[in-house]
């Protein structure tokens, strides 16, 4: 999947919504993921390789998991809103830095190594 232009992907979901196979990359600088989640009952799983010369953004309230080891994006991923992001695999966060803004929170799950350098900031 190739998100054209400016990268920008909304997702509303009330259930999970799973992204398997094939790659994900943008035709803009960043592939931003604007994950909304009212009912605090749905989330996005991307199992699919995110690759490019690309940041990967989350806003949202909604949770965000990347499970893909093989994501071979080389900017940064920046974590923003208040829902959750989870490091799923070793590698699940290409090669750039970690950035965590707002109230977002970083779930880093059993077994996963994150050698990504990471920095906290307070405001998004």
């Amino acid at each position: 999947m190739q998100v054209l232009n400016t990268g920008d992907v909304t997702f509303h979901p009330d259930t999970t919504v799973t992204l398997n196979g094939g790659t994900i990359t943008s035709g803009g600088p960043d592939l931003i993921l604007h994950q909304w989640d009212n009912n605090a009952s749905g989330g996005l799983i991307i199992n699919s390789q995110i690759t490019g010369i690309i940041a990967v953004t989350k806003t949202g309230s909604g949770a965000l998991t990347l499970n893909n080891a093989n994501n071979s994006y080389s900017g940064n991923t920046y974590i923003g809103g208040q829902g959750a992001v989870t490091y799923g695999a070793t590698g699940a966060f290409g090669s750039g830095s970690v950035n965590m803004f707002s109230a977002a929170q970083l779930i880093i799950a059993p077994g996963t190594t994150l050698s990504n350098p990471v920095t906290l900031n307070n405001s998004y």
